[in-house]
């Protein structure tokens, strides 16, 4: 549980049980650089609205450095007891518990090294992957 709501602010999981990272997407700089070289491409352009912010969230994990355990973290929801991301349904079976934890900022010190052309190469590398391996609606 979050307290004193941020605007912006979103807790990031990586396949690693337990392991999370906080973003604060309205001050990052990062996270703006990301939006406005996917806004560049036309592919990212022409899907729809809502669902281009989900592909930009799942894109974003390529300028974050991974977790300790060198897994990436992804802007989407993870169940928090295996891992797991493909989460249909999520509710607790017994009131939740309340406990406080320290979670680390996201970090982008591998994606900083980078010259801007090999940011926006690997940006359009995951874009490319994304349109192939994305569900398509029947």
């Amino acid at each position: 549980m979050l307290g004193d709501f941020s605007y912006g602010l979103f807790i990031m999981f990586s396949a690693t049980p337990g392991q999370m990272a906080w973003l604060e997407a309205v001050t990052d700089p990062v996270f703006d650089e990301v939006g406005a070289i996917l806004g560049g491409f036309p592919a990212f352009t022409a899907i729809g609205k809502c669902p281009r912010i989900g592909v930009m969230h799942l894109l974003f994990s390529l300028a974050c450095d991974p977790d300790p355990q060198g897994r990436p973290y992804w802007l989407s929801t993870a169940c928090s007891r295996c891992g797991a991301f493909d989460v249909k349904f999520r509710a607790e079976r017994e009131q939740p518990e309340v406990f406080t934890v320290d979670i680390p900022e996201v970090t982008h010190v591998a994606w900083l090294t980078l010259d801007p052309s090999a940011r926006t190469l690997r940006l359009r590398q995951g874009l490319d992957t994304y349109l192939v391996q994305r569900p398509r609606r029947r």
